[in-house]
């Protein structure tokens, strides 16, 4: 399990994160989940820069 967590959080896969994974929910947004948009958009995910600029 920590391997497999540790290959998702390079920034090749939150670079092509899709859409489905990176909706949050205003009702639901917390300090872990603009971390991880933070890290998707510093990857260059497009998406993910979209909904922290919003």
């Amino acid at each position: 399990c920590k391997r497999l967590n540790g290959l998702g959080m390079q920034p090749v896969v939150l670079g092509r994160a899709s859409p489905g994974a990176l909706s949050v929910r205003a009702s639901r947004w917390t300090e872990s989940a603009h971390r991880f948009l933070k890290r998707c958009a510093d990857a260059g995910n497009v998406e993910a820069c979209f909904i922290l600029g919003m």
